[in-house]
């Protein structure tokens, strides 16, 4: 009876063993495809007036994507009552420079410097909703959930991550 369990457990061994060597192989020839900048041929991709290739990706182009003339007046376009709420939370509350989050240095200036208190914009506009119209209208718009949402839709894309998201944030 021993001698068959150590059997079982050398064969299971070496079947472990077999499929790591497998899955071994794999990733190496995967990361030889990849270091040569080779991809597997595809016959069915098209490769005509409305192919694009950008930036390491190819698609086609579509009824349904924009033209550079349809695009350029968006350039130009913005969440107007956003901004103006913006400007009223920073008459109630100015912000402590006047310089973007993304420009201050990460270093601080002296060597026992406190870092600069961070304004909560969430918290200002929850207190001011009620003070002001426009903050108020932007509140209300923040928390109301649309007509369109699918419940059940957002329930089975949960589904999704929780099973899948885990594997692929980890293989990314």
């Amino acid at each position: 009876m021993a001698g068959a369990v150590y059997i079982i457990e050398v064969s299971s061994i070496s079947i472990y063993l077999i499929s790591c060597i497998k899955l071994h192989i794999c990733f190496l020839l995967l990361s030889v495809i990849s270091s040569h900048n080779m991809s597997w041929y595809k016959p069915f991709r098209r490769n005509d007036e409305n192919t694009i290739h950008k930036w390491g990706y190819t698609f086609q182009w579509g009824p349904q994507h924009l033209t550079a003339e349809e695009m350029h007046p968006l350039k130009y376009s913005y969440d107007v009552l956003g901004e103006e709420c913006l400007n009223r939370l920073d008459a109630i509350s100015p912000p402590a420079t006047g310089e973007l989050p993304r420009s201050r240095s990460r270093v601080p200036t002296k060597e026992k410097a406190e870092p600069a208190p961070r304004r909560d914009l969430y918290a200002l506009l929850r207190d001011h909703a009620s003070e002001n119209e426009k903050l108020g209208e932007l509140w209300e718009e923040v928390n109301t959930i649309p007509e369109w949402v699918d419940w059940d839709q957002i329930a089975r894309g949960q589904d999704v991550f929780y099973r899948y998201g885990g594997v692929a944030l980890t293989a990314v």
